[in-house]
């Protein structure tokens, strides 16, 4: 992957962009299929193909890939301010600038975060031009004011050119004039040449000053034809460097195509030739596999005859034993299945025994457990009605429930009983359920009693009514 990249920048510093884009997409194509995962190598990657599509004027194209490299960094962790500053630039070409503020903030927001903005002096000129074209200008101060302390010798080649245009927009002509006259006396090259021009023919030209406005006219129109004949050269260049890109590729595919042409030849014949030295081996060891058959076959013929004979003889003689065999052995079978059905009917008696004795000591404890619940019940003193309202109120807390079960069983004589025959093996939060709802309470009230979740409450209340209608 290392080596697609630096043979791409390779031909990008040669203007050959064809060939620097082919180097560059093999790189990301190597990165996207798992075959390296060198991350920032791939960020690198995407920013030069996102300039290279830029400087075609395949806008959209630059976008796609700016926006994969800003993807890549955001998953990884690693993106950097650089990568979302293109993504901005991609947007602002495309004519999207609200996406690309929205991408501008996020640089800038991260730039400020990490306290690393004399790193990015160059980008924040740029961000400078940006937001004072379109006037967020709380942004574009907080910037101005830290460029500003930037050193002479650490300031871009677009340090006059955006503080003039940050000037201009706020409508401070003569600082904007300043700027653009020192980039217009120390700059080289040729489109900063032209911005600062431009520049100070329009400032001349508002002041009224028509010839220092006509020789920066001249200098701006010079600069321009500089310019343009700067960028037909670049697309001279991209031309021919597609020319070289496709020629070589035509050159290629055609030493490819001629390539597999001649190894299928060659493993045409030797497939050939293979299949004759096979045919004619068949076909030799074929007729010496007849002859040796004609000669043997009629003495194995009645070898394999007399063996026959022998081999069914033995065969007779063998089931006559194998039958006698399994005749002794059904005999054993069926006595065998005659014990098998005695021993069934005795377990069949056993278990018939077991389940009565069952049944019995069922019932026998549920009229020891009525006759318990009854018992108690009858001793203790009932609960009064204001009594059973401050429980179920909250005021007081259910300390004896035995009065509970008194009190059910003098308004309910049957309650006890029922229940008992109704749902068997209650265990006791179970009764103390169905003794409160007995009396009316609510499933919130019985909760608050019981100091229960009204869940557990509503739970134990349906499996009690279930029981109660099913055998109702």
């Amino acid at each position: 992957m290392r080596a697609y990249y630096y043979m791409g920048s390779i031909y990008r510093d040669l203007h050959d962009s064809p060939h620097a884009m082919q180097n560059f997409l093999a790189a990301t194509g190597m990165a996207e299929k798992g075959q390296c995962s060198d991350t920032l190598m791939m960020m690198k990657c995407y920013s030069q193909l996102m300039h290279l599509y830029a400087r075609q004027l395949n806008y959209e194209e630059a976008l796609n890939m700016a926006l994969r490299g800003y993807e890549t960094g955001k998953r990884s962790g690693m993106l950097d301010p650089w990568y979302v500053m293109d993504v901005a630039s991609a947007c602002m070409l495309t004519g999207d600038s609200i996406m690309g503020l929205g991408y501008m903030d996020e640089a800038y927001d991260m730039m400020r975060r990490r306290d690393e903005r004399n790193a990015f002096v160059p980008t924040l000129t740029v961000m400078l031009a940006a937001y004072s074209r379109m006037g967020v200008w709380a942004k574009a101060d907080s910037i101005a004011g830290y460029l500003q302390d930037v050193p002479e010798e650490k300031r871009p080649y677009n340090y006059d050119l955006n503080f003039g245009i940050y000037h201009q927009s706020k409508g401070n002509e003569d600082a904007a004039a300043l700027h653009y006259h020192q980039l217009f006396e120390n700059t080289r090259r040729i489109s900063c040449k032209c911005d600062a021009a431009k520049g100070l023919m329009l400032y001349y030209q508002k002041k009224g000053d028509f010839r220092m406005a006509s020789e920066y006219a001249e200098a701006y129109q010079a600069a321009n034809d500089s310019t343009i004949r700067e960028r037909q050269f670049e697309l001279t260049r991209n031309a021919l460097g597609e020319y070289r890109y496709q020629r070589d590729k035509a050159s290629e595919e055609a030493l490819l195509l001629r390539s597999e042409r001649l190894r299928l030849w060659a493993v045409t014949g030797f497939s050939l030739c293979l299949l004759a030295a096979l045919a004619f081996l068949t076909y030799y060891y074929y007729r010496k596999k007849r002859f040796y058959e004609i000669i043997v076959g009629l003495e194995t013929e009645i070898k394999a005859t007399r063996q026959r004979l022998l081999t069914d003889q033995q065969k007779i003689d063998e089931k006559n034993r194998l039958l006698r065999e399994k005749g002794k052995e059904l005999a054993t079978l069926d006595g065998r299945l005659q014990e098998a059905k005695e021993q069934i009917k005795d377990a069949e008696m056993q278990l018939k025994t077991t389940m009565e004795q069952l049944q019995q000591r069922i019932a026998h404890n549920n009229d020891l457990m009525k006759m318990l619940l009854e018992g108690e019940a009858k001793v203790k003193e009932p609960m009064t009605n204001e009594e059973l309202k401050a429980v179920a109120l909250g005021k007081s807390k259910m300390e004896d429930w035995q009065r509970l079960y008194a009190t059910v069983n003098r308004m309910h004589p049957d309650f006890a009983a029922m229940l008992q025959k109704t749902c068997k093996r209650l265990k006791e939060p179970m009764i103390q359920t169905a003794y409160l709802m007995q009396m009316g309470l609510s499933a919130t009230e019985i909760a608050r009693v019981m100091d229960a979740p009204v869940q557990t409450i509503w739970n134990r209340l349906k499996r009690l009514q279930a029981a109660l209608n099913e055998k109702r």
